[in-house]
């Protein structure tokens, strides 16, 4: 069951909270215009069968949580800008969403959980990472980035397919972010044409806005190096990243473990920048081992 938990003055987040409440918490955090619903029921499932309990949620910006309207929408050139490294502003950073993540945590009275994020996510997991190392059991990284400029970048094709408007009408939309969600999966992973085609529809339904993810974005464009601060972070962490990822290469999965003094890589064959189903056994294997290394 969703609820409503107000992180601040002006921030509700929606929360679904599964499993044992007495069990270890794994805070599962999404990407840039993801929500909850993005973790796979049956992955969420295997966390609670495995002995934990598993808190997702839509960060600011996204899905059913609050959209910062008021704090206006960023034009194509300030994201230029600060794609180039032009300028900082932004209306919010990933700090703040990192805070978010502790706020929601006092909240529910947790003291201490397993940070676990994907892409936007994994920035975020690392950032709360450092910001408060005692209550973060492991962090893991998932197809994510340490804020560095690396290159390679992302697929240009890829990029131009992002930057395309799709046709208004509700079926055009779709077509347009179920080619788009092909691509992210790769071509050796089977795609669940009609299981993403609800997903979208749904994600749709509970609320998506070029606005808010235009916000996140631009938090993401104007994140920090953390590549130095990761270097004396002291929890156990885990770099997930697959070899095959065309919008977040895999060479920024390699930089995040690099740099973490405490942390190790695991490479996964032919995944792009989804986790399909075939994979879970794997990252959730080496994913609980490193939680019993504690």
């Amino acid at each position: 069951m969703t609820q409503q938990w107000p992180v601040n003055e002006s921030i509700e987040l929606c929360v679904d909270d599964l499993g044992n409440r007495d069990a270890p918490v794994v805070l599962l955090i999404m990407g840039l215009g993801m929500q909850l619903i993005h973790w796979h029921d049956g992955f969420c499932q295997s966390l609670v069968d495995r002995g934990f309990r598993v808190i997702r949620f839509d960060n600011r910006d996204a899905g059913q949580s609050t959209h910062l309207h008021a704090l206006g929408v960023p034009g194509n050139w300030l994201l230029t800008r600060q794609r180039l490294g032009m300028t900082r502003t932004s209306a919010y950073s990933l700090t703040d969403m990192a805070e978010d993540g502790w706020q929601l945590l006092d909240q529910l009275d947790v003291q201490q959980a397993h940070l676990f994020g994907a892409s936007m996510g994994g920035m975020i997991a690392q950032t709360m990472a450092l910001q408060q190392p005692k209550r973060s059991l492991t962090m893991t990284s998932v197809m994510s980035s340490p804020g560095a400029p690396l290159r390679p970048g992302p697929n240009w094709s890829l990029l131009m397919h992002m930057a395309r408007t799709p046709r208004r009408d509700k079926d055009g939309f779709l077509q347009h972010t179920l080619a788009l969600w092909h691509r992210l999966n790769g071509t050796v992973y089977p795609f669940d044409r009609d299981y993403t085609a609800a997903l979208i529809q749904r994600a749709q339904q509970r609320g998506m806005r070029v606005g808010s993810l235009r916000r996140q974005l631009s938090a993401i464009l104007t994140q920090q190096d953390r590549r130095s601060a990761l270097a004396s972070l002291k929890v156990p962490s885990l770099v997930i990243h697959g070899k095959a990822d065309p919008l977040v290469p895999f060479a920024q999965g390699q930089a995040t473990a690099q740099a973490l003094g405490n942390g190790r890589l695991l490479a996964i064959e032919h995944m792009g920048h989804t986790l399909p189903q075939a994979v879970w056994p794997d990252i959730l294997d080496n994913w609980q081992a490193m939680t019993e290394q504690r």
